[in-house]
């Protein structure tokens, strides 16, 4: 059973290796990567590179940014407001209350 098995998977490997549009398809798919690889590994242009990055002290085309300033204070929470209490006991739910399904037993 295990040498059909592996007879299967083995011929439907080669017929997805004959096929054009499938093999076209991984090319671009691997050409995409490569790019994209090649991409996140090289560095970028020196112009772009902050000093503290490259770890030299090379004086940068624009002048140095002022601090940030400091983010505004929190506005303050505003409550809810309160919802007026009933008197008197609790209401059951609807699956334990027997009226609403009174009118059921009259039909």
């Amino acid at each position: 059973m295990a040498e059909d098995w592996i007879t299967l998977w083995q011929s439907e490997i080669s017929a997805l290796a004959a096929d054009r549009e499938l093999a076209e398809g991984w090319a671009a798919w691997a050409a995409f990567g490569a790019a994209w690889m090649r991409a996140a590994a090289t560095p970028p242009p020196r112009r772009f590179q902050a000093a503290s990055w490259s770890g030299s002290r090379e004086a940068t085309a624009s002048p140095p940014s002022p601090p940030p300033t400091p983010p505004p204070p929190p506005l303050p929470r505003r409550r809810p407001p309160m919802t007026p209490r009933r008197r008197g006991p609790r209401p059951l739910p609807l699956h334990l209350n027997w009226r609403c399904c009174a009118g059921w037993a009259r039909r």
